[in-house]
């Protein structure tokens, strides 16, 4: 079986595409010049990407950028680290109906597998682990784990090499993210391997700010916000790094500092789907300030909420179904008055539970309990609906939140 992003079973609605596309592009066109194959290796899945999208001429060109690229920084010693969009080529042609090329592309392989023969038809080479790792984590939340187990066989054979380390430090640290979060840094795997590949690659900018993210965790302040200035200095003009950084300055309470970063991120990128979330982030963390506070800002409140909404719709128009997105969207046309609004798009949202993880429908009841509870005042709802997100079993951060709410409300 040919070893490529056809083969590796890599799928996404539509919408997602979309948005996965958008980010690799901004990769490419704020790349940080990182050691490897980085670039290669982006021109490669964004191809993918492409063809996936119904744009086969539009694929074959990225593919030809990802050979181009690749030879240009590797030489004689590029082979092995072609054999992914090698095997995208034959795939490609193949379903373009041209089996000429798509056979001119298997000989190329057969070539490669002829020069650096593997020890055993199980085992692929360190590069193929690295790459096959890489793609599922840029593709899907749902392929972290095999992700994991990929960069984990490359650097068995390669324990030194610090793409896969980085790698392997961001996939850990994601999955952190979507489980139960640590209840302290001697129980984190993702904090020690995020030091070792920052250590490995002090220059690399995203491994730097995922520190700084998970350090702010354990609420280590000042080494967070130095490792951010850091990344800002190495990448100031790229997008998901200043998304990153806003989000640490987000956590820090430094929103003037997130507000000024997104302004000028959107200047150089005024379209970008996740700082327009981010800006919307800000605008919903600062009216929650601005509310607690006992000035008379009936304006100001009034125009960050006006800011939330209008970009949080903007993100839902190219990413529908994203539903922390419209757990946020909810909360503020709740807050702002129009609760009948909110109430339709949880009541939407409830008529798509089947079709959502049991991670995701938990959040939905903590969410849907928390406006019962706060907008319409019905604590015996709230209280039923966070009952139904305790029911399903999955450990999560959600399902921990709804066990809180119970207890309170309960003892009240």
């Amino acid at each position: 079986m040919l070893e490529c992003h056809f083969t590796w079973g890599l799928k996404r609605d539509l919408p997602d595409l979309n948005d996965l596309r958008e980010r690799l592009e901004n990769d490419i066109e704020y790349y940080l010049g990182e050691e490897g194959n980085w670039l290669g290796r982006l021109y490669s899945l964004l191809a993918y990407v492409k063809y996936l999208q119904g744009l086969p001429e539009a694929a074959l060109a990225s593919l030809e950028e990802a050979d181009k690229t690749t030879r240009k920084n590797f030489d004689n010693e590029c082979e092995k680290m072609l054999i992914v969009p090698y095997g995208d080529f034959a795939w490609l042609y193949y379903k373009m109906g041209d089996h000429t090329n798509a056979q001119r592309y298997l000989e190329k392989l057969a070539q490669i597998a002829d020069k650096f023969p593997r020890a055993s038809p199980v085992i692929l080479h360190p590069e193929l682990y690295g790459e096959k790792a890489w793609s599922l984590l840029k593709f899907s939340s749902e392929n972290y784990e095999l992700a994991k187990t990929f960069f984990e066989m490359a650097l068995k054979e390669q324990p030194e090499n610090k793409e896969w380390h980085s790698g392997y430090a961001i996939v850990l640290t994601r999955l952190e993210g979507l489980g139960t979060r640590m209840s302290s840094e001697q129980d984190s795997i993702a904090l020690p391997q995020l030091r070792l590949a920052k250590q490995l690659d002090p220059g690399n900018a995203f491994v730097t700010i995922y520190l700084g993210l998970k350090l702010t965790e354990y609420g280590y302040m000042q080494e967070a916000q130095e490792l951010a200035e850091q990344a800002l200095q190495k990448a100031k003009d790229n997008p998901q790094v200043i998304r990153n950084v806003v989000k640490l300055f987000r956590l820090h309470g430094s929103l003037d500092r997130a507000f000024a970063l997104l302004e000028r991120a959107l200047q150089l990128s005024p379209d970008t789907c996740f700082l327009k979330h981010q800006l919307a982030l800000c605008c919903k963390w600062k009216y929650g300030i601005e509310k607690q506070s006992n000035r008379d800002n009936r304006e100001e409140l009034n125009s960050l909420l006006s800011r939330a909404i209008e970009n949080f719709n903007e993100v839902l128009r190219v990413q529908p179904n994203y539903i922390y997105i419209e757990f946020d969207l909810a909360e503020m046309y709740a807050e702002s008055g129009d609760k009948e609004i909110a109430e339709e798009i949880f009541m939407a949202m409830f008529g798509r539970l089947s079709e959502m993880k049991p991670k995701d429908v938990q959040a939905f009841y903590l969410y849907y309990g928390n406006f019962k509870y706060y907008h319409r005042e019905s604590p015996e709802e709230a209280i039923a609906l966070y009952k139904e997100g305790i029911k399903i079993s999955e450990p999560s951060w959600a399902r921990e939140k709804c066990s809180l709410r119970l207890n309170k409300l309960q003892t009240r």
